[in-house]
């Protein structure tokens, strides 16, 4: 990500010890290297010391129907 990272970055805490979830999200955060944006989340369980990403919509930058994936 870039500089200025996000348009908003929040966080909650939701839930009862022991099973809280502590949550971060970007909204509008900028991608580093191309224009576009996206939303994103990362949400940390307190008991279970689940780490969760979860992405929202990515804004397509420059793809065209010749990109290859070569292996």
């Amino acid at each position: 990500m870039a500089d200025s990272v996000a348009k908003a970055i929040t966080y909650s805490t939701t839930g009862t010890a022991p099973n809280r979830i502590f949550t971060i999200q970007w909204d509008d955060a900028k991608r580093y290297t191309k224009n576009g944006t996206f939303d994103f989340q990362i949400k940390l369980y307190e008991t279970t010391n689940v780490v969760s990403i979860i992405y929202g919509f990515c804004s397509p930058v420059g793809l065209s129907s010749t990109d290859n994936i070569n292996v």
